[in-house]
């Protein structure tokens, strides 16, 4: 039957509008070395703080795809339940190690229309404990739009024929 969205859109759902931030850490070498067994990503630079030194790094490094999760965490945070994550494409441009507290965030780029009713496009990004933008890219979200238990049991069918041609 699937699950029953969050009655409403947030306001902050205008163009332009800032989504709500969401502040994460310490990111521990424990978390780190969960998340790659969690992904079956065992690359030793993400939790062996020797073999880190060893090729170069000054420790431990966060996984991108853990930067994505929080990325992720952060929308559904923002929206509630019962959204659809139609997209989310960023770019690792530096590294945040282990230990580091990270600030997730972005803003609305394009809003709901009357074309999409629901839909936004949001520029997002993960920022260092030091304010360097380390992550950046841009996030697409589908929010309920009428109805306090609307449901949605499987994407819609124009998304799984995107999504299959890519």
């Amino acid at each position: 039957p699937g699950r029953p969205f969050r009655a409403g859109i947030p306001e902050s759902g205008a163009q332009g509008a800032p989504l709500p931030s969401l502040t994460v850490g310490p990111v521990t070498v424990r978390y780190l070395a969960m998340f790659a067994t969690a992904t079956a990503e065992f690359v030793d630079i993400h939790y062996d703080a020797d073999y880190a030194r060893a090729v170069g790094l000054p420790g431990p490094i966060i996984q991108g795809l853990y930067k994505t999760a929080l990325v992720a965490r952060m929308l559904k945070d923002w929206t509630g339940d019962g959204t659809l994550i139609r997209s989310i494409s960023v770019r690792h441009r530096g590294m945040d190690l282990a230990g580091s507290t990270l600030t997730i965030g972005g803003a609305v780029v394009i809003a709901s229309s009357k074309d999409a009713p629901g839909d936004s496009e949001c520029s997002v990004w993960v920022r260092s404990q030091d304010g360097i933008l380390t992550t950046m890219g841009t996030a697409r979200v589908t929010r309920p739009t009428t109805g306090a238990e609307a449901r949605l049991d499987r994407p819609p069918s124009d998304d799984v024929k995107e999504h299959q041609q890519r």
